[in-house]
């Protein structure tokens, strides 16, 4: 495999992450290889969760977890996560990392939803610290079909965790967030639109799943109109992991940047990078379709817009 060549000087993942699976040098050739300046490293609870910022503090960005008390949880008193927060942002971390949208894992956590008044004094402190935030919120459409066999039709509907989303936002206008995966909102850009127009400061990322990509190839056109408003909002991400083969790591960078920078119609390299023949996403659709966007913009999406949202460098260690 070639280590992969970008229309742009610098390209910073901003969703990739390290599970302690593999060994550090693999780690890095996996980055070498897809060639990347910068990385942010979404971590888990993990006590050595800055270990890779610790070796490489200038290349690698690593946004951490909060935990929860489990008796302050049961009581609903969500106070106790201001000092938290404070002290993952004292301890070097770039920014927080956010479960707590995702259905399934609130069902394992017994987390209320986002806008229930636990989470208040956090995203109050998160307001006023400026701390970017990365945060899972919902999923893709499919996971609420009764023919899957872990269907989440016993889980809060995806349109409710869009009211969470929305009425979060509306209590902090100010808050500094991105959301994985492209928030879920592939087959609603429209109402994408509307939610950047309304809370200047949220943004989201590319990470695969890659269900939106299949939306978004629906009507090429009116995506690219779309990147090109939102120029700004918009950061690149892959959901890269340690674990991952140099092969699927490859593949996952590669699809999205003929996403980004081709007008080619393909299929999903991460598909076959597993050895799996192209699976339909949610749409049916099977095929992806690029939007060639202009060079200007593929700057500020595959780096300037993480930066912006970031830090220029990752915050120095204490």
């Amino acid at each position: 495999m070639q280590q992969i060549q970008w229309m742009v000087d610098r390209v910073i993942d901003a969703h990739v992450h390290f599970r302690h699976r593999e060994p550090v040098e693999h780690f890095n050739a996996i980055l070498d290889l897809v060639n990347y300046a910068q990385a942010n490293i979404l971590t888990g609870w993990e006590p050595n969760s800055l270990d890779r910022k610790r070796e490489q503090p200038a290349r690698f960005y690593t946004f951490g977890m909060l935990p929860h008390d489990p008796t302050k949880l049961a009581a609903g008193d969500g106070a106790y996560r201001v000092g938290l927060l404070e002290d993952l942002v004292a301890k070097g971390y770039d920014g927080v990392k956010m479960m707590e949208g995702k259905p399934a894992w609130r069902q394992q956590f017994k987390t209320p939803a986002i806008d229930d008044d636990y989470f208040r004094p956090f995203w109050e402190k998160a307001v006023a610290l400026d701390v970017p935030i990365t945060m899972h919120m919902a999923d893709p459409v499919d996971y609420w079909w009764e023919s899957r066999p872990d269907s989440y039709c016993h889980l809060d509907p995806q349109e409710e965790c869009f009211r969470q989303t929305e009425a979060v936002l509306t209590r902090h206008p100010n808050l500094r967030i991105t959301f994985a995966h492209f928030l879920f909102m592939g087959p609603q850009l429209n109402r994408l639109g509307d939610l950047f127009a309304r809370f200047p400061t949220m943004r989201v990322d590319m990470a695969l799943a890659d269900e939106y990509l299949y939306y978004c190839s629906d009507d090429p056109e009116t995506t690219r109109a779309f990147f090109i408003t939102w120029q700004d909002r918009i950061l690149y991400g892959t959901d890269i992991s340690d674990h991952n083969s140099l092969q699927l790591a490859h593949g996952k960078a590669e699809m999205i940047r003929l996403f980004l920078e081709t007008d080619q119609t393909f299929t999903s390299l991460r598909d076959k990078a597993s050895g799996n023949p192209p699976r339909p996403g949610s749409n049916g659709r099977t095929e992806l379709h690029g939007l060639a966007l202009p060079v200007e913009v593929l700057d500020k999406v595959l780096g300037r817009n993480f930066e912006s949202f970031a830090g220029r460098m990752p915050a120095p260690l204490p």
